[in-house]
């Protein structure tokens, strides 16, 4: 009886092990969770033809009735960022890839053509006189350099040129009278061309002719036929416009990226297509308190028409100090929260 019951228990045990086997050795049941591999890959449906149509499931075009062809995408691997394509579409998105390059400061600016101020001269009446004949009659008039502007009616001119006859007459022992009265002539106006027709002639005229002592435009003009005029009044004011400043305004932030030497592309709109290169020439030292701006200066030949007129509009771009090997974006792509 007790063999029996020992035979029983040996029994239980060898089919309690039997059972763990069983359990171990098998196989864990399938569940109906997608693999990774699924889970990797979405579907949408195009157009071939419009590329606008996309749906996330099967069918045709809404426009042309082309079947919609399938696409597989991937899903966004950790770290990426994925925009659905409809997004894309609807709201214009573009990438770019982060990049070094090579990068220069762009400053676009509005400009302003002037006079170059080292061309610039004054015509002024040295003696008392008249202006008895004027050549120069308006402004804006183009003239010659040695052109007659006006002719000048003065006692003081016309006893000068008596002595200088006088002592040319007088021969040797008047050199120093004949060369005091030259020299009177000249200070008062009067040009080394009508001082040697007068040494030529040993006649004095009643007018000296005053010159211009450049070739350029009369920009201002003073003087009326018949007016007296006095020591120091300024008659005309000649510009030679053959060359030409273009001058603009530079914020305090920008400044950093110029130097005297920048170069410089200027357009016109009144001469479209074509295109002016220049240098910067000049940067103010002084900031202006209104505007805390300071002014640059860049230096242009003018057309054989005189093109670039002073007062004109100009549209400056400058390029600033280029920097080597540096991570670029778009600009577009920066967003700015506050001073960052």
């Amino acid at each position: 009886m007790k063999k029996n019951r020992n035979h029983g228990f040996a029994i239980a045990i060898l089919s309690v092990l039997a059972f763990g086997f069983m359990a171990c050795d098998g196989k864990e049941p399938k569940n109906n969770v997608p693999s990774t591999a699924q889970e990797a890959r979405k579907t949408i449906y195009q157009c071939p033809m419009h590329h606008q149509i996309i749906r996330d499931h099967p069918g045709t075009c809404p426009i042309c009735g082309m079947t919609l062809v399938a696409i597989a995408l991937d899903s966004a691997r950790a770290g990426e960022v994925r925009i659905d394509p409809t997004v894309i579409q609807n709201i214009g998105v573009r990438t770019e890839i982060v990049a070094r390059r090579r990068m220069s400061a762009e400053i676009r600016l509005d400009g302003k053509v002037a006079a170059d101020e080292s061309r610039i001269r004054s015509v002024t009446a040295r003696v008392n006189g008249y202006a008895e004949k004027l050549y120069a009659s308006v402004s804006g008039q183009k003239v010659r350099q040695g052109e007659t502007l006006l002719e000048l009616y003065s006692p003081d001119l016309v006893s000068a040129q008596e002595e200088l006859i006088q002592a040319i007459g007088a021969g040797v022992g008047s050199e120093a009278l004949a060369e005091s009265a030259r020299r009177r002539l000249l200070n008062w106006g009067a040009s080394e061309g009508f001082l040697a027709n007068l040494e030529k002639t040993r006649r004095s005229t009643r007018r000296v002719p005053l010159a211009s002592p450049i070739a350029g435009v009369v920009t201002r003009k003073n003087a009326i036929e018949g007016q007296s005029v006095m020591p120091g009044s300024e008659l005309f004011q000649i510009a030679d416009l053959s060359r030409v400043w273009v001058t603009a305004r530079v914020y305090q932030a920008d400044l950093a990226a110029l130097r005297v030497g920048s170069p410089a592309d200027i357009r016109f709109r009144n001469l479209p297509g074509r295109d002016f290169s220049a240098q910067v020439s000049f940067i103010a030292p002084e900031m202006d308190p209104a505007t805390r701006t300071a002014e640059i200066r860049m230096e242009l030949p003018n057309t054989p028409n005189l093109d670039l007129k002073p007062e004109m509009f100009a549209e400056v771009l400058l390029q600033g100090q280029k920097s080597d090997n540096v991570i670029a974006i778009p600009e577009q792509a920066l967003i700015r929260a506050g001073g960052r």
